[in-house]
């Protein structure tokens, strides 16, 4: 398995203290369409996880071709 910089130990709600975890970010609309992600490391605070997304690139959702 490849080694992610952004996998680490941090609170797991699920009380695994041995799986390394991400934090992913998500803004979606009231409608519940998605509209940007940030990936961040497993041990982002939930507390901070607003501010770390609101002052870094948003990534954009890409558009799925349904065609393709």
């Amino acid at each position: 398995m490849e080694e992610n910089p952004k996998a680490k130990y941090g609170h797991s709600r699920d009380k695994r203290t041995d799986c390394l975890q991400l934090v992913i970010a998500l803004v979606i609309t009231t409608d519940g369409f998605p509209l940007a992600y940030e990936v961040m490391d497993g041990n982002t605070s939930d507390r901070t996880t607003l501010r770390v997304f609101s002052t870094t690139s948003r990534r954009p959702m890409e558009k799925q071709n349904a065609c393709g």
